[in-house]
């Protein structure tokens, strides 16, 4: 019977919604022409009492679209609290398991609930040892390139922040530095939020001079439209120690990663690297050259990277 009382309801649903258009502009109407009406007697009296009909309408309305407006965003979130409960058992659909539930948090955080994803990432790394006069350091010149899709419906931003490590000696403060960025929009609807690298490269520099050990080259949020992607490749130069290592760490899901590494010191480097994810790393040596490659091809969740290092090879 219950079910019988609702399908009645939503099939004289939009008739409602019709009628209370059709009402609303009738009273609009009638309201607008009613001052017209000058005489007096019975007409100005009936003029009297069709208006507060309208007006009555008019209230009537407006409460009937306060209370839909109240009900459908109590509607929204129960659905919320119904999807959150749905997808932690989904786990226990799908595996088998009730895994606890600061577990399932954690993945929902840390992939499910992105709106961002990057893909196509490639890092090269070219590596000098006789441009800094002093043996302890090499000289770092790096290219990184990548894709960050929006694969939401709804516009958000991507927060475009570069870390690089300061120099542990104040007069190699001058070599670390974003020598450029290249922001390219794959949308219509373009970027609209204005990047500005002379006042970036400013509060870097200013921040660089304290001497952090971690210096956040920041150039802010960057809006991207929903079902849109943004293509950004970036040049900076950065000193490590001779003997060093650095992780490349994602922080947003990613499909993959792929990183380059070009020996152009005079003495040649050691250099390795291993992948924090479960899948193994690939390494490619490059025949004929000092070139080294390593990648992950299987998707990569945040806080997953690769950790490269080198080292001086011994002497013969």
């Amino acid at each position: 019977m219950a079910d019988f009382f609702k399908n009645i309801f939503l099939f004289l649903k939009p008739v409602c919604n019709s009628v209370t258009v059709v009402c609303a502009l009738l009273s609009t109407l009638y309201l607008v022409s009613s001052g017209f009406v000058k005489d007096a007697g019975v007409y100005k009296i009936l003029d009297e009492i069709i208006r507060e009909i309208c007006f009555a309408i008019y209230v009537s309305i407006v409460m009937w679209l306060v209370f839909e407006f109240q009900k459908s965003h109590e509607e929204e979130k129960k659905w919320k609290m119904r999807l959150s409960e749905i997808g932690k058992h989904v786990f226990y659909a799908m595996f088998g398991r009730k895994l606890p539930e600061i577990y399932i948090d954690q993945v929902m955080l840390c992939s499910l609930n992105s709106k961002l994803y990057r893909k196509n990432f490639e890092a090269r790394y070219y590596l000098y040892d006789n441009k800094l006069g002093n043996d302890n350091f090499i000289y770092i010149v790096s290219d990184v390139s990548f894709t960050i899709s929006n694969v939401s419906n709804s516009s958000c931003e991507y927060p475009l922040t570069i870390v690089i490590p300061s120099p542990v000696e104040k007069k190699l403060v001058d070599y670390v530095k974003v020598t450029s960025f290249e922001i390219f929009s794959n949308s219509e609807g373009g970027i609209s939020t204005p990047i500005e690298k002379n006042k970036t490269d400013k509060k870097f520099e200013e921040l660089l001079e304290k001497g952090e050990d971690r210096i956040e080259y920041s150039v802010g949020g960057i809006s991207i439209p929903p079902k849109s992607s943004i293509s950004i490749k970036i040049t900076m130069n950065i000193v490590k120690p001779a003997n060093g290592s650095d992780f490349l760490e994602m922080m947003i899901p990613s499909d993959g990663m792929k990183i380059s590494i070009v020996d152009s010191c005079k003495n040649k480097k050691k250099i390795d690297a291993r992948s924090i994810h479960s899948e193994s790393i690939i390494k490619r040596e490059i025949n004929g050259t000092n070139e080294i490659e390593f990648s992950i091809v299987k998707p990569i969740l945040p806080h997953q990277g690769i950790y490269w290092w080198w080292a001086n090879q011994p002497e013969k």
